[in-house]
């Protein structure tokens, strides 16, 4: 942690600016509320209701923009609802600081040199509503009701689509573009599993907490109740992502449950946890799981017989034979376009070119493309024509760290590495730590679940834009509550936490 006086300075201006709008009652709760209308905005992009929304008059594109709006809305309400910082001297986080000040620099460059309003845009959120809420953040009461009511409204959330999913079910007939793999209420299967990821590291923590952290007593109702709505709401999001055949929202789901399971050892070995508590948390744990294994299976069975699909199919069938399916080609020129992949390859080569391209569904062809395009100053806009791509189409990157420095330059982009490689060494460093975890320094446990879930991800998919996808929302928000601490705040720093 450092003390940096200007910046000190102009955030805590910020703060005094807005310190006389202010909330003292039920933080938490308005925070979960504003954190649940985040993730409305992202899902009323992808929702199919939009096919109902559009025959009224209402355009996708009428429901983006202000969807957009109230998510800035929503944050805003969150950063009044924080009390004022009243410490002047607060140390900033230089790891995660610096690499965002580059970030937030290269983009307002390409902005004023592209002409992009975007960028400029982006780079101002960053500065003076991220940031501000960071420094509030500071506060170990703030920090610690802005956790809770983050963590809440993501999960409220997720029990919202999970049971959407099996009202409505099947909606994936609705859509052959994508065949038998599940879409749920969304329009894009991909689309889900980033949602999914983002449930399942909210359910993973809440589960952590109750159980190691606040050491429940189960013999009170609302203690039962939270637990078995996030481990039916983490075995339903289990579910779904093998059924959406999304192997890249699958791996990052792998690396959750993977740093949740050590986690859970850990604690087994730490906390004494007594016999009926533990006899309740196993009795719970598998009446949730083999009720969210029926309720998906019965969805299963709907929307096979929807797409006219005979034959005995399981949930595991799905996921598995899609990977099957990817590994297995004999032919690989039933999958491969010449005409995608780079000339003057030797042959040895050009078998690993295409293997890789098998591999990623053509994202290796996309990679090469953007990575040719890359400069010191970003892009006005975020997608490029593919050449050869199904004759010229306009794609995304298909990657978070080339979709940043294709929008910002090689700075913007060497920034966002640095902040991915920092939360990811949290990560490991938190599976090896001997401390407890106590109510003060839990945001460090979040944080790593939401990096393992962005991080994975953002290997495959685009998902940098934050008013889109919930899961880049989950990220940054989390990434707020390690940004700054007061200088007397002993035993809370990055350093003394780890």
């Amino acid at each position: 942690m450092y003390e940096l006086k200007p910046l000190n300075n102009m955030l805590a201006m910020i703060d005094r600016l807005v310190g006389k709008v202010g909330i003292r009652k039920g933080q938490s709760t308005i925070i979960s509320l504003a954190v649940l209308g985040m993730m409305m905005t992202s899902f009323s992009k992808f929702s199919f209701f939009n096919e109902t929304l559009s025959k009224q008059g209402i355009s996708p594109r009428m429901v983006s923009v202000i969807g957009s709006g109230l998510f800035f809305v929503f944050l805003i309400l969150i950063f009044v609802s924080l009390d004022k910082n009243t410490d002047a001297e607060v140390k900033f986080n230089a790891w995660l600081g610096v690499p965002l000040l580059l970030i937030v620099v290269s983009y307002m460059i390409t902005g004023i040199v592209e002409k992009a309003p975007k960028q400029i845009v982006w780079a101002l959120v960053y500065s003076f509503v991220f940031a501000p809420i960071s420094y509030r953040l500071a506060n170990r009461d703030n920090r610690k009701n802005f956790l809770n009511g983050l963590v809440y409204g993501i999960a409220a959330f997720g029990i919202f689509v999970l049971v959407l999913n099996v009202v409505f079910s099947p909606v994936v007939a609705r859509n052959s573009y994508y065949g038998p793999r599940y879409t749920g209420v969304l329009t894009n299967p991909t689309i889900l599993g980033y949602n999914l990821n983002t449930f399942i590291a909210a359910y993973a923590y809440i589960i952590y907490k109750k159980i190691f952290v606040d050491k429940a007593d189960f013999r009170k109702l609302s203690d039962g109740l939270i637990l078995a709505i996030a481990i039916w709401g983490m075995s339903m999001s289990w579910c779904a992502i093998l059924l959406t055949k999304s192997r890249g929202s699958f791996l990052g789901i792998i690396g959750v449950m993977f740093f949740f399971a050590i986690m859970c050892i850990k604690g087994l070995a730490k906390v004494r946890i007594g016999a009926k508590n533990l006899v309740t948390i196993l009795v719970i744990a598998v009446v949730m799981m083999m009720s969210a294994y029926k309720f998906s299976d019965s969805i299963l069975q709907r929307n096979l017989r929807a797409l006219n699909i005979k034959g005995h199919y399981t949930i595991t069938h799905m996921m598995f034979g899609r990977i099957q399916e990817m590994s297995n080609f004999k032919n690989v020129e039933e999958y491969h376009f010449d005409y995608m992949e780079p000339k003057n390859l030797t042959e040895a080569q050009r078998k690993v070119w295409r293997d890789l391209d098998k591999l990623t569904t053509h994202r290796i062809w996309i990679w090469y493309i953007y990575s040719q395009h890359l400069g010191f100053i970003g892009h006005k806009s975020r997608t490029f024509i593919i050449p050869g791509y199904t004759k010229g189409f306009e794609r995304q990157s298909h990657n978070a760290i080339l979709e940043v420095t294709f929008n910002g330059g090689y700075i913007a982009g060497f920034g966002f590495l640095l902040i991915e490689i920092t939360t990811g060494i949290y990560a490991l460093i938190i599976l090896f730590r001997k401390k407890e975890y106590t109510d003060n320094n839990l945001e460090m446990l979040f944080l790593s679940l939401a990096a393992i879930a962005f991080c994975v991800n953002g290997i495959f998919s685009t998902i940098n834009t934050l008013t889109t996808y919930s899961i880049t929302m989950m990220y940054y928000m989390a990434l707020t509550t390690v940004g700054f601490r007061k200088s007397d705040d002993s035993g809370t720093t990055i350093e003394q936490q780890l």
